[in-house]
């Protein structure tokens, strides 16, 4: 049966403490889980173009490569999205239809009938979702015995063009969108990643149109010892939104990340 995730670990004797958080990069579907979603294969095409950030685990590899870690998603976010709070009452985007598991697309239509999903949502949050979340924590929780902390990069895209679900369909689209955390992201963080783009260029907003970042709920509001960041990329930098291969933009927006990312490795590895 698939697994939920894979860890890619890096090849330093002694690894950075530094987690790139890869949630929503995958199109699979496992057989078990499709007959679960009412859409036919093409609107379920159409779904996974529009819902999936493709191409975030090579945009930010280089954390690997530096040293870190990624934790990946294997599976499609309409199996279980690993980001919301299990509790739907804790959990904003359960009123949506998307909370840990989807009932609802992107465009507000039927994903899963009420009874299949009353059915199907205990099994995917028991074979899916606790797994990952358990890892994440283990993950996060040697890195600060390792280390004594943990930088966790929570890497995301969106498209251009708000999708009908989203609050905030008049907000701004910035080139790169940041989400913070008042309690997990350190000033520096947002100090490094402005200073960056004013020099390069880059248009950056700040928890908008999409806010707040991920942290393993066993730490979250409670450790100062894991940081926190969400980087949201706009996607028409580097892929063609109509079909979902990459653009001549790619490696440019790949170059700008890595060169980011080193700056805040730097500072946070400080003593």
């Amino acid at each position: 049966m698939q697994t939920s995730l894979r860890i890619i670990k890096p090849a330093n004797a002694k690894p950075l403490p530094v987690i790139a958080h890869i949630p929503h990069s995958s199109v699979i579907i496992p057989s078990n889980v499709r007959p679960q979603i009412i859409l036919n294969d093409k609107e379920l095409a159409d779904e996974l173009l529009a819902l999936t950030d493709r191409y975030t685990d090579e945009l930010f590899d280089c954390i690997v490569k530096l040293g870190g870690y990624a934790f990946v998603n294997n599976l499609s976010r309409l199996v279980i999205d690993p980001e919301r709070f299990l509790s739907d009452s804790m959990e904003s985007m359960a009123a949506k239809g998307m909370g840990a598991v989807y009932k609802s697309t992107s465009k507000k239509l039927v994903l899963r009938e009420d009874k299949v999903f009353d059915n199907c949502r205990p099994f995917l949050i028991s074979r899916y979702f606790k797994p990952y979340g358990l890892e994440l924590e283990a993950l996060t929780g040697n890195l600060i015995k390792e280390a004594g902390r943990c930088l966790i990069i929570d890497c995301h895209s969106y498209p251009l063009n708000p999708l009908p679900y989203e609050d905030e369909t008049k907000a701004e689209r910035p080139e790169l969108c940041i989400g913070t955390s008042g309690f997990h992201t350190p000033a520096f963080i947002i100090d490094i990643i402005t200073a960056y783009c004013n020099e390069n260029g880059l248009s950056l907003g700040f928890n908008m149109p999409f806010k707040d970042t991920y942290v393993p709920l066993k730490y979250y509001k409670k450790s100062r010892n894991v940081s926190s960041v969400m980087f949201e990329i706009r996607r028409d930098l580097y892929m063609d939104e109509s079909n979902g291969s990459k653009n001549n933009g790619f490696e440019l927006i790949k170059t700008h990340i890595e060169a980011i990312i080193i700056r805040l490795k730097d500072a946070f590895m400080k003593p």
